[in-house]
Formats: structure tokens, C-alpha cells, sequence
């Protein structure tokens, strides 16, 4: 988690280089595994140092994608 942030932190410094926390499926499964430790959307989001939306959406497609595997 603290790796993320820094990641994040890092990249958001650089004029030239957005923060692509959504857009890619950025290791959405490390973010559903932070949720699930802190419990709520707000604190993860706090914790990794990035907007609630894109805790959301990344949740959103962590489970989309494992109900397809499951569905398979």
C-alpha cells in the first residue's frame, strides 16, 4: 500500500506523466485488498492519497472482473 501512494505521489510531482490510477485497471486487485483491510472507500482512498472516484471505478472493476472469471 505505502509502495502505491508513493507511486502515485511520484508520478502526480511530474507535469508529464498523470496519474493513471484508472484508466489501466492500475492494480485494482491491491486496491480491493486495501478496502477490505480498512473497511470503507473513504479510507483507502486516503490511505493510497487519491480521489474516492477512482477507489470506486477500481473496485467496480476488480469485481466485475471477478465475477467473469467465476462465471467461467
Amino acid at each position: 500500500m505505502e509502495s502505491l501512494a508513493r507511486d502515485t505521489e511520484r508520478r502526480a510531482q511530474q507535469a508529464d506523466a498523470p496519474v493513471d490510477f484508472d484508466d489501466g485497471g492500475f492494480n485494482d486487485e491491491v486496491v480491493a485488498r486495501v478496502a477490505s483491510h480498512f473497511g470503507d472507500i473513504a479510507t483507502t482512498a486516503t490511505k493510497l492519497r487519491v480521489p474516492q472516484q477512482s477507489v470506486e471505478r477500481s473496485l467496480a472493476r476488480y469485481t466485475a472482473q471477478a465475477k467473469q472469471r467465476a462465471a467461467t
